[in-house]
């Protein structure tokens, strides 16, 4: 099976995004990506939501600054909680031992 890295730029459009998550649901390719990958793209999705208006609170910001995740396991748990991507969960959480 052919492995790819997806970087941010292919996650962040929701519609490429769903597109290749399912790809690799349907074992087209084996989506492989790190953590540094998963906070570059918490940190531009938190962009996006501030300038649509939909940011986080400043408690959340400022504790997200102090404590910030540190495991893939955390960022993808704090992905789902704060932009509900529960697909990019559904995927990356088996393939997490293989994260680096």
């Amino acid at each position: 099976m052919y492995r790819a890295v997806l970087d941010t730029c292919a996650l962040v459009p929701s519609l490429q995004r769903d597109f290749l998550l399912q790809l690799a649901t349907e074992d087209a390719f084996a989506p492989m990506w790190g953590t540094g990958i998963l906070a570059e793209l918490d940190y531009t999705l938190a962009r996006l939501h501030e300038q649509r208006g939909i940011g986080d609170s400043e408690h959340r910001r400022s504790a997200r600054r102090i404590n910030p995740p540190q495991t893939p396991a955390q960022i993808l748990d704090q992905l789902v909680e704060r932009y509900r991507m529960h697909e990019v969960n559904d995927i990356l959480r088996p393939l997490l031992p293989n994260l680096t």
